[in-house]
């Protein structure tokens, strides 16, 4: 997984590419931010990005 900071929000946040996808050419695809559901970030892919919330514990 990687982490990126969304450009909207401010928030950091991890993506993981999905890559099992049959028959699926490269193509620009959203990281969308799991906080404010804004586009963060478009990247060349063989399949889609997953994001999820980083919590922080205490």
């Amino acid at each position: 997984m990687e982490k990126i900071v969304c450009p909207h929000c401010g928030k950091k946040f991890r993506y993981e590419e999905i890559t099992n996808i049959v028959s699926h050419t490269d193509k620009e695809m959203a990281i969308v931010c799991p906080y404010c559901d804004l586009i963060a970030e478009k990247r060349l892919s063989h399949g889609y990005f997953v994001s999820t919330k980083i919590i922080e514990q205490k």
